[in-house]
């Protein structure tokens, strides 16, 4: 599949049956002939995309890419190799899951993630972690796969958990702290290589420019997982290594800062939406093709060549919207009227809009010769600017193909004593083996250090009685707030509500971890608020007392019609409740607010109860099959 970077089009050019995993040798001349033709038909290649399959890392070594030089050349011209990120983040959790990770901070522990969860699990009253389940955290061999699971997982919310359980002593680990940095960063990190939209509040989703919050982050990135290693449980001897999505993201981070340079130098750019440059619109394209007809995640050869020949037709003129495992694309399916363009393109002028294109090459779906041969793998050469997609194979894993990404330059890049990148004639004169003497010593001076501190709290001495739970219902407080004052314009109720010293107000940790640095809590032209808001005390309390009269109540009521207006009168006429409301010209405010406050407590606590049905269902079918 071919894709542009700058414009929203994309084009399948082609595909290739196997019955078995093509193998590297072949893919790198598939990948090479793909770049050739399409040089010919006019586009400028800029990159070659892929996950980190064995036969796509055999054919970038065929290809002469390395960590330090992530690029090879056709026809004199520089094309960059890049893993697909999403997959990279995909390997980075599943490595943690079977090991732990140790850096010059110390350990970073999978059990920091779940303990911190079973703990958030607990809470009977407010839950800080709303995407996450028990698949997420104990994943099978399904769910290993998901990329979905793991973004989630590594995410912002969950480091700032993490820190709250820490620093309230419900987390006594030694690296708690150090894991909910590693969480954190890697989320970071996928934005700013995941990124669409320049005017995103958040800094890290911004394109890449010549300067930036994204750009720090990428050089930070190198330097980062150069210093990071692996240990595995069922190792005895604890030996460090580093695994092949570390240096895939070095490699895949490398590609990314060179390529907006050139960019920038040649072609005058202002910035970079790296989101062009994974494999979504790929893996959609094939979720499309197992939809038809029904789910059939196996086609036939036959079943996928008459699939691809009318889907591709059908699209040519109608937009489609795919509910498949990747975000959608945004991107159109170029028409015959633009081919026909392109091709006219050769003996003159390059047609607007496709002088860049990234190439994404997938091994997804295999056919045998057999009667009613079933696809295993097959090979997809895309030449794409966007995100592309796969067929999975008979087990279900994902071998995507790979992108091919043109460039003029042959500029390499190097990290800088002070973690930037800088210019460098020569990448082969950089270290990147893994000093496993010293990865070791850091290993016993880190385990000598834990050694001292088991049974004690690392964290400083937390505020009496602060949980997490407390921490949540507060974060729930502010949150229904602002959705009020944003459509109330009161300034009574603001000065009332909201803490007007936050730092000074207990239980809103988690509201200050997981505030973005660069936001603050202001009012935008038409009067919404801007960032999270940090309820009064007093709020706190009341609203805590609104949660307990409906946990009290909820289960006795819940077979009822009108539901919430049922338990809204019973809290209305409590002692408390009463005293607060007031009869003043802010109490409709302030019933907003508990309308709100119960509609969201009735989703959650239904949700929560049709899951537990679901489950109950699924089990009592289980048993009657084996009667």
């Amino acid at each position: 599949m071919v894709r542009g970077i700058y414009e929203s089009w994309k084009i399948p050019i082609g595909y290739f049956l196997s019955g078995k995993c093509v193998n590297k040798d072949m893919l790198r001349n598939i990948v090479t002939a793909a770049i050739k033709k399409l040089f010919a038909a006019g586009l400028i290649v800029k990159g070659v995309v892929c996950d980190q399959g064995t036969n796509n890392q055999g054919a970038f070594k065929l290809l002469g890419v390395t960590v330090r030089k992530p690029y090879f050349s056709v026809d004199d011209k520089k094309i960059y190799a890049l893993y697909d990120v999403p997959h990279l983040i995909k390997n980075l959790r599943n490595n943690l899951l079977n090991g732990s990770y140790v850096n010059d901070k110390g350990f970073i522990r999978w059990s920091d993630i779940r303990q911190a969860y079973n703990i958030n699990k607990r809470n009977g009253k407010s839950n800080a972690l709303t995407k996450l389940s028990d698949s997420h955290v104990a994943p099978g061999p399904f769910q290993k796969m998901s990329v979905k699971r793991a973004v989630q997982t590594l995410s912002h919310s969950v480091s700032s958990v993490i820190k709250v359980c820490h620093e309230s002593g419900e987390l006594k680990s030694s690296s708690a702290k150090n894991t909910a940095e590693f969480v954190r960063f890697v989320n970071n990190l996928f934005d700013s290589l995941n990124s669409r939209h320049p005017l995103d509040k958040n800094p890290y989703r911004r394109p890449l420019r010549k300067t930036g919050k994204a750009k720090r982050t990428l050089r930070s990135g190198v330097i980062y997982f150069k210093k990071l290693k692996k240990i595995l449980h069922s190792d005895e001897k604890k030996t460090p290594y580093q695994p092949p999505c570390f240096t895939g993201l070095i490699q895949t981070i490398r590609a990314v800062l060179l390529l907006l340079k050139d960019e920038v130098t040649h072609q005058n750019i202002k910035y970079l939406c790296t989101n062009k440059l994974n494999q979504d619109a790929l893996e959609n394209l094939f979720s499309i093709f197992r939809q038809n007809g029904g789910y059939n995640r196996n086609p036939t050869a036959r079943t996928l060549r008459t699939s691809f020949r009318s889907e591709y037709t059908w699209f040519m003129y109608n937009d489609f919207k795919t509910n498949g495992n990747c975000e959608s694309d945004g991107e159109k399916f170029i028409d015959f009227d633009w081919v026909k363009k392109v091709s006219e393109s050769v003996s003159g002028e390059v047609v607007e809009g496709v002088e860049n294109v990234v190439i994404n090459n997938n091994d997804a779906a295999a056919a045998n010769d057999g009667e009613g041969g079933k696809v295993g793998s097959m090979e997809n050469v895309v030449v794409n600017d966007n995100n592309e997609n796969v067929i999975a194979d008979a087990g279900g894993e994902v071998s995507s193909i790979e992108n091919v990404v043109l460039n003029d330059d042959n500029e390499n890049v190097m990290e800088s004593e002070g973690g930037g990148v800088e210019e460098t004639g020569d990448f082969e004169t950089e270290n990147m083996d893994v000093d496993v003497t010293s990865a070791i010593e850091l290993v016993e001076r880190i385990e000598n250090l834990e050694a001292g501190e088991r049974g004690v709290n690392v964290s400083s001495v937390p505020v009496e009685n602060i949980t997490l739970e407390k921490c949540s219902m507060s974060y729930f407080a502010g949150a229904v707030i602002r959705s009020v004052v944003n459509k109330v314009d009161c300034k009574t109720c603001l000065s009332n509500l909201v803490a007007s010293f936050p730092e000074e107000t207990p239980y809103n940790q988690l509201i200050f971890e997981k505030t973005f640095d660069n936001i603050t809590c202001t009012k935008n032209e038409d009067g919404t608020f801007v960032g999270l808001l940090y309820p009064a005390e007093i709020y706190t309390y009341v609203f805590n007392h609104v949660i307990d009269i409906f946990q009290q109540k909820f289960v006795s009521l819940s077979h009822k019609k009108k539901l919430r207006e049922k338990i809204l009168t019973i809290i209305k006429k409590d002692e408390t409740i009463m005293s607060w409301l007031g009869s003043d010209d802010c109490t409709k405010h302030r019933l907003a607010i508990l309308d709100l406050a119960l509609r969201i407590k009735i989703f959650d606590a239904t949700k929560k109860q049709n899951a537990i049905d679901k489950a109950n269902k699924i089990n009592k079918l289980k048993i009657l099959n084996n009667l």
